[in-house]
């Protein structure tokens, strides 16, 4: 994945759907590559900003935890209504 973004020109990005486990690969291979640090501290985390998106399709009992704890701290939950949008008579309405 690292390779490729680097492959793409100034003014295209690259989209990525998967699991954790695209993060902890693509830190693993920053770390590898000395791009970076070993233990980060707290001015390595990146910084307060006014709009976030955060987007799930997991199932998983952890992930369900974080969506419950992210509502609780004053996250607005907006629910995809899935099979609506893969309905053909309904997805035009849906979306």
């Amino acid at each position: 994945i690292w390779e490729e973004a680097g492959r793409l020109p100034a003014d295209e990005s690259l989209f990525v759907i998967g699991s954790s486990g695209v993060e902890y690969a693509l830190g693993a291979c920053w770390k590898a590559e000395g791009l970076l640090p070993e233990q980060a501290s707290r001015e390595d985390c990146a910084q307060p900003v006014n709009k976030l998106l955060v987007v799930s399709g997991s199932c998983s009992p952890v992930t369900e935890t974080q969506i419950k704890h992210a509502l609780g701290a004053g996250f607005a939950g907006i629910r995809v209504p899935v099979h609506e949008l893969i309905h053909p008579g309904r997805a035009e309405a849906a979306r």
